[in-house]
């Protein structure tokens, strides 16, 4: 007995689809696997600031004109951005927060020993 096409069309549709549904959620759950198996914050105390790149200071266009944005996204119009430092690899705010705290260590506070 031949199989309706119909039918072998319509299942070939939802192989396909569970498919795509489960490729979508492969990264997410790969993503989610390396951060559950990422190091952490205390052994990395005795490391030094991760490497970063200085991102030059420059004007950039923001936003949309027309229909195409949101209400918050128009006008477009240009931003002028201050150079700053950008860290080339992720990094944890609690890793952030011990070098933060280590550089405050290198200078003397003012009000040491006596009220504000």
């Amino acid at each position: 007995m031949e199989p309706d096409r119909r039918a072998v069309a319509h299942l070939l549709l939802v192989v396909l689809t569970s498919l795509a549904i489960l490729a979508d959620c492969l990264p997410a759950s790969a993503q989610l696997d390396r951060l559950r198996k990422s190091k952490k914050d205390g052994q990395f105390a005795h490391t030094e600031p991760a490497p970063s790149a200085m991102i030059p200071a420059g004007e950039f266009w923001m936003g949309v004109d027309g229909l195409q944005g949101l209400d918050d996204e128009r006008p477009r119009h240009p931003v002028l951005l201050n150079a700053y430092a950008m860290d080339l690899y992720e990094v944890t705010v609690g890793v952030r927060q011990l070098w933060n705290w280590r550089a405050l260590q290198l200078w003397p506070n003012p009000h040491a020993g006596g009220a504000l």
